[in-house]
């Protein structure tokens, strides 16, 4: 019946034209119609399927910080035996990120737009509850088959640059800032702040800044994390400037970083290697240049012979 208006409506508004194109243009209009209408359809229902599952979540209602005054961080670099022992034995709760060990102490994990890994399976017990780190709640119902038992704790929020199908409206600003207090961060605003890179802030970094904004935390110490200058790597803001390391003054640093570290972060070495790159770049350019232009240069002796 709508349809049928709004052709109605629009035909009696060109009539007074006799032009053909109008004619074309309802045409078109009334094939396209349709699709048209299916596709607002289809949104709709996603959205309507996003609601419906995102109230399935087991929404626990508890912050992050769990009430604790000391954490202990464990990421998914380099560990010895030692380490793990201290971790087992940490006082306070414990929080795990992407390796996580079968039988260790473990208070809480924390998985980036909520994603649970299918090699945590048989490994965290049901009951641990999850720190979502996230740009859009709705990633928790796309990302996932199965909603985790042991329910998600209240989330922190990061912004990325180029919001995926599984997190398409990113509920923080882009201009939002990790460690607002940090000197680093006020003498160079842009250097903290979400959008100044693809990804944001790491899902670690993250955490660490809502740890460190905790008045009732008190220590924070991670294992297996690196949080220096990672040469190479830029889709992280925490990546490119060792800002954890800067700003969190809550933070007791174990383990020693292994790869694509640069052990002290210079701004002028980064330039300079920037420059180097781009440089060599650039040579390769104009030998291949010159190769082509050296090769355009050579006698054709089918041409001289007079063959095609």
């Amino acid at each position: 019946l709508f349809q049928e208006w709004f052709m109605a409506v629009l035909h009696e508004a060109v009539s007074s034209r006799n032009s053909p194109v109008f004619f074309d243009l309802l045409r078109l209009i009334r094939a396209a119609f349709p699709f048209f209408l299916l596709l607002v359809l289809l949104v709709f229902a996603e959205a309507r399927l996003d609601d419906d599952a995102l109230e399935d979540v087991r929404w626990l209602h508890r912050p992050c910080h769990l009430n604790c005054t000391r954490w202990t961080l464990v990421g998914s670099g380099h560990v010895t035996e030692q380490e793990y022992e201290s971790i087992n034995n940490a006082q306070g709760c414990v929080a795990w990120f992407s390796e996580i060990v079968k039988g260790m102490k473990i208070d809480m994990f924390v998985a980036r737009h909520g994603a649970f890994r299918p090699n945590w399976n048989g490994i965290i017990p049901r009951d641990v509850p999850q720190c979502p780190v996230l740009v859009d709640p709705v990633s928790i119902a796309r990302a996932n088959d199965a909603l985790w038992a042991g329910g998600y704790l209240d989330p922190i929020f990061v912004y990325e640059r180029a919001p995926s199908y599984n997190h398409p409206n990113p509920k923080v600003s882009p201009n939002a800032r990790i460690f607002p207090g940090c000197t680093t961060c006020n003498d160079d605003r842009s250097a903290c702040m979400h959008g100044k890179h693809k990804n944001g802030p790491s899902t670690g970094a993250a955490l660490i800044s809502y740890l460190q904004g905790v008045q009732t935390v008190q220590r924070i110490d991670t294992y297996g994390m690196t949080f220096d200058y990672q040469y190479g790597l830029d889709y992280h803001i925490d990546f490119v400037r060792p800002l954890v390391r800067q700003c969190c003054t809550k933070c007791v640093f174990h383990s020693v970083p292994t790869t694509r570290v640069k052990p002290e972060w210079s701004l002028d070495e980064h330039r300079s290697s920037m420059q180097a790159v781009q440089s060599a770049n650039a040579a390769r350019r104009d030998s291949l240049r010159n190769k082509l232009a050296a090769l355009r240069q050579r006698p054709k002796p089918w041409i001289q012979h007079g063959r095609r």
